[in-house]
């Protein structure tokens, strides 16, 4: 479509703006879009039929829109759609509350840990902190896990 220039002095423009010829400020052949948006944004310009190029223009002209709700036909149908249905089989199961971690048989000491950690290094503070269900990276990190949960009782004065 054919652009027409409307900016005070480039209404009755007659000569070449960039790739495009303009005769009394229309285009003499068919404008890209992206080409009229850039010369509606710096000089200002419309379609031939009166329509804005102007992207800003677009956007207010548009404002009040409604969105498109698809196959809906009212409001209250698109706001609650159904619930899908699957077959038994491929529902998932709900999730179970994580289960509590299992008190300790045994209560351990730093120093008790600490020899643990030497003999056998983080694979045997692992051992014992799994049925606890702990875990760590680092062997400071697991020994100060498994002191809160099966460390000694504090001493009542």
């Amino acid at each position: 479509m054919k652009l027409r220039l409307t900016s005070g002095g480039f209404d009755r423009y007659t000569g070449q703006m960039g790739l495009h010829d303009f005769v009394n400020g229309l285009s003499v052949r068919d404008v890209l879009p992206v080409d009229a948006v850039r010369i509606a944004n710096v000089i200002g310009a419309v379609w031939e039929d009166g329509t804005p190029a102007n992207v800003g223009q677009m956007y207010l002209d548009n404002m009040k829109t409604a969105a498109p709700l698809g196959n809906a036909t009212t409001l209250e149908s698109a706001a609650a759609p159904a619930a899908p249905t699957m077959p038994a089989s491929e529902q998932a199961a709900p999730e179970a509350a994580p289960a509590p971690a299992p008190s300790p048989s045994k209560t351990y000491t730093a120093e008790e840990l600490a020899a643990v950690a030497d003999a056998t290094g983080i694979e045997g503070l692992r051992e014992i902190a799994a049925p606890l269900g702990l875990k760590s990276n680092s062997i400071n990190g697991l020994i100060g896990a498994i002191l809160k949960v099966a460390g000694p009782a504090p001493k009542e004065e």
